[in-house]
């Protein structure tokens, strides 16, 4: 599966702090029945990223059920991801983006407060 993403603030936010959800379907003849869910951290993505290629995260996921009382895991998934292009540039631009509009924000409100 591939999919575009656009890296923004809130992209970035997203994918150090929040895990994937990935809810797992087993086919049953013309139907899907939902299995359970299971969680993946994206931090790593960021992480092992290197200055020449992105990083590649191969790792197991338990599988919880949904809607029951079990507490168990139903099995594990194996999982393999990276990003189609690293972007720890991306981050760092849009870090200091931030810093300069902190930066600017705080010069503009104490200017503001000298003129009264």
């Amino acid at each position: 599966m591939s999919f575009k993403n656009r890296v923004d603030e809130f992209y970035i936010a997203y994918i150090t702090s929040k895990p994937l959800t990935m809810d797992v379907y087993l086919s049953k003849g013309q139907q899907a029945v939902h299995l359970g869910r299971c969680e993946v951290s994206l931090k790593q993505l960021i992480a092992g990223e290197s200055s020449r290629r992105p990083a590649v995260i191969e790792d197991w996921s338990n599988i919880m059920p949904v809607g029951s009382s079990i507490s168990r895991p139903l099995g594990k998934v194996k999982y393999v991801m990276r990003l189609r292009k690293g972007i720890t540039e991306q981050m760092k631009m849009l870090r200091d983006r931030i810093e300069i509009k902190n930066i600017t924000q705080a010069v503009e409100l104490k200017q503001s407060s000298t003129r009264i």
